[in-house]
């Protein structure tokens, strides 16, 4: 990750941060969707968009899937 420095050292260190993040976007009224990123697609997609894998191209990454999979289950309906 290009912004790997940044990141918290550890998984269950990044949980909780995410977590926290998560319960205050939902306690202002936001909705908070979790998707997985995976570590092979995340590249490639940052790649074929010229794009640093930082924490801008995760959240757009994470948006794409959101849409992505919201998409499918509105096809599914």
């Amino acid at each position: 990750m290009a912004d790997q420095e940044i990141l918290p050292n550890d998984y269950e260190s990044w949980l909780e941060y995410a977590e926290r993040a998560a319960s205050e976007i939902e306690g202002a009224g936001g909705r908070f969707i979790r998707v997985f990123i995976d570590p092979n697609e995340f590249p490639r997609w940052c790649r074929t968009r010229g794009l640093l894998p930082d924490g801008r191209a995760r959240t757009r990454f994470a948006n794409f899937i959101a849409f992505r999979e919201a998409l499918s289950a509105d096809n599914h309906h």
